[in-house]
């Protein structure tokens, strides 16, 4: 299972910063027993400042907040808490 989310966001000073991450969850059975790992990467970021708000990935790249807006579940509720 992979899941992309929004994670927990951070304030500092006027800037809010959302950070984007993707979670898999995997597992695998066999005669020994059944195993789960899972992981979590970095997808991207949102910036809030008083200018605007952008996002980009993980590479630095401006991706339009809209993109991941559609993409990630949450996003926009997130948005709108802040």
């Amino acid at each position: 299972m992979k899941q992309e989310r929004a994670g927990t966001p951070v304030t500092i000073g006027n800037i809010k910063l959302i950070p984007l991450e993707r979670v898999s969850v995997h597992y695998t059975d066999d005669k020994r027993g059944v195993f789960f790992y899972s992981y979590m990467e970095p997808i991207g970021v949102v910036i809030i400042t008083p200018h605007g708000q952008w996002a980009a990935d993980i590479n630095g790249r401006t991706i339009p907040l809209e993109t991941y807006v559609r993409q990630i579940d949450g996003l926009q509720e997130t948005l709108d808490s802040l």
